[in-house]
């Protein structure tokens, strides 16, 4: 599987976990957290898209925290 498959799965996994939980516009928070997974560049003088690696890693953990606050709400 490579790392944008893994992503998109990732990112339907959440969508299903938020729907079945009944959370607020969920598709905009994936959107709007994902779009944050920027880096400063030097060379460009602005904040670039990371590599997917390192979005899947950021997203995976943000996933995970997401899932541990629901619970903790319930």
């Amino acid at each position: 599987m490579t790392v944008l498959q893994s992503l998109d799965k990732l990112k339907i996994s959440y969508i299903k976990f938020m729907e079945k939980n009944d959370y607020g516009d969920f598709g905009y928070v994936w959107w709007d957290r994902i779009k944050d997974c920027q880096k400063w560049c030097n060379k460009e003088n602005t904040y670039v898209q990371m590599s997917d690696s390192q979005t899947l890693k950021i997203m995976r953990n943000w996933v995970k925290e997401q899932k541990q606050i629901s619970k903790t709400n319930i």
